[in-house]
């Protein structure tokens, strides 16, 4: 589970609350509604690496490398 601090009282909340425990004021922006970072770009560098690691065993075999 997720903090932050609440926009009026500063008090630690949950980052889902829809109303701070603490001093009764709905909140404005809740994590359902916060932009949500992006998980997905990580891929690409494990694709990169992988793509990186067969061609150098590919460049190994034919060179003679490998036998």
């Amino acid at each position: 589970m997720a903090f932050r601090q609440c926009e009026s009282c500063e008090e630690l909340i949950a980052s889902r609350a829809t109303k701070c425990p603490h001093c009764d004021i709905v909140l404005t922006e809740t994590e359902l509604l916060m932009p949500s970072p992006d998980t997905v770009s990580g891929g690409s560098n494990w694709a990169a690496l992988l793509f990186v690691m067969i061609a150098a065993v590919a460049l190994a075999d034919a060179t003679g490398l490998m036998n």
